[in-house]
């Protein structure tokens, strides 16, 4: 069988896990939080989307554990991301510089002479 979205998952399985893990201290996010949660990473359909990649999904479910939010702020999430990612402050830098052309564009993809391009203007 072929995996047309390449291990990515859906929202119904983000939200799937986010119910199943197992948080500590009795914390468990609402359902109007993780329905919030995946509205925030949903932009063009339910594959492309951050949070469909398990390593970014397995990323949120340490930061809900760690932070217990009522409200989910992507951006806070990004940082922690980033924190977890790269804790040289200089390299966070171009790493958050690479994420928000991304961002900017909401795409995954790039050609690469605009890759390129980017990474020399950093």
């Amino acid at each position: 069988m072929i995996d047309l979205y390449q291990g990515k998952l859906d929202n119904q399985k983000i939200k799937q896990k986010i119910r199943k893990y197992r948080f500590s201290d009795a914390y468990k996010p609402s359902e109007s939080l993780i329905q919030s949660i995946v509205e925030q990473f949903w932009f063009h359909d339910h594959y492309n989307s951050l949070i469909a990649d398990q390593i970014f999904l397995d990323y949120l479910l340490k930061y809900l554990d760690l932070i217990k939010p009522l409200i989910f702020d992507r951006y806070t999430y990004y940082q922690y991301v980033f924190d977890q990612i790269c804790a040289i402050p200089s390299d966070r830098k171009v790493l958050q510089q690479i994420a928000l052309s991304f961002e900017k564009q909401m795409s995954d993809a790039m050609l690469p002479t605009d890759f390129t391009s980017l990474l020399q203007s950093i």
